[in-house]
């Protein structure tokens, strides 16, 4: 792969995408360039963009995904709960109905839900649909999830962070929780996927 990416963006020139031994090294080079454009001449602007330093700290924080679903792109998808019909009973059982009803009684508990990706007809559906990509291979399947996820705010009502993940409707579906290590993070990622899907 990494050889026939090279050969169609330089051709036959030797590069340092061409040399890359590793692929987190071809995607560097390839992404990374010092000069831009068929010459080779125009500046690459990317060193002038500021890394975001807090993110790439803490982006593996529960506190900093709570923060980004309401701060994020889709932040109109959180809600208050109101009653434990809110959760699955699968997170129910899970966190405990008398822990939530009091996180609910306090007003500290949040939930979001992606209910209509559960709906979909085609579920994996194709990256490139045979309707508009005729002669394209259907092997790039793409999964959705219809997740459910519970959000704990703070007592100082300062910070929010997510206690419970379900990525399956299937009754007796896994929830993850932060003492499942290292699930929870794959968890949280497949939850910020359905945010981004939805």
């Amino acid at each position: 792969v990494r050889n026939a990416v090279g050969n169609k963006l330089i051709g036959d020139k030797p590069s340092k995408l061409a040399e890359a031994g590793k692929a987190e090294e071809a995607f560097e080079a390839l992404f990374s360039p010092s000069k831009l454009g068929k010459l080779g001449i125009i500046p690459n602007p990317s060193p002038l963009i500021p890394r975001p330093k807090h993110t790439l700290k803490t982006w593996e924080d529960d506190e900093e995904q709570g923060r980004q679903f309401l701060n994020g792109v889709n932040p109109v998808m959180i809600r208050v709960a109101q009653e434990l019909g809110d959760f699955s009973e699968e997170i129910a059982q899970e966190l405990g109905k008398d822990y939530l009803q009091q996180m609910i009684d306090d007003k500290r508990l949040f939930y979001v839900s992606y209910d209509e990706l559960d709906e979909l007809e085609k579920n994996p559906h194709q990256a490139y649909p045979l309707p508009m990509n005729v002669g394209k291979p259907q092997d790039q399947p793409r999964y959705f999830e219809a997740a459910i996820a519970v959000f704990a705010l703070s007592e100082d009502r300062k910070t929010l962070k997510p206690e419970a993940i379900q990525l399956d409707r299937e009754p007796g579906a896994k929830v993850y929780t932060k003492s499942d290590k290292p699930e929870w993070l794959f968890a949280k990622a497949k939850l910020a996927t359905a945010d981004s899907q939805y």
